[in-house]
């Protein structure tokens, strides 16, 4: 199961399951690891916040440890296709290319 599965399963049943939801605040891993019956890795925590109608939380993603790549670096190289989306770059050399909205610059656009 992908994690937006698992996280769409945990929300879907807090939001139905009122005794589920107490249990999810005052103890997500427990809760998470019993609702979908896998170990949450050691050294995770997970946290538990709900929104209220005059509170909202924005939640910051964690930046990538020194090496690693970030999300928006990760897109580019996923799928065995080029920064750009496309599974072969345009003739030259693909470190010319750069995505800017979807669409592949060296001189001239090309769309991926």
């Amino acid at each position: 199961m992908a994690e937006e599965q698992m996280k769409d399963k945990i929300i879907k049943k807090a939001l139905t399951d009122p005794a589920f939801k107490k249990a999810l605040i005052a103890n997500p891993n427990a809760a998470i690891e019993k609702e979908l019956g896998m170990k949450i890795p050691a050294g995770l925590t997970v946290k538990v916040v709900e929104d209220a109608p005059n509170t909202v939380h924005l939640v910051l993603p964690a930046v990538p440890a020194k090496g690693e790549l970030g999300d928006a670096d990760l897109e580019k190289v996923s799928g065995g296709t080029g920064g750009c989306g496309v599974s072969q770059w345009p003739a030259g050399d693909p470190k010319l290319y750069t995505k800017i909205s979807g669409i592949c610059v060296e001189n001239t656009a090309k769309k991926c």
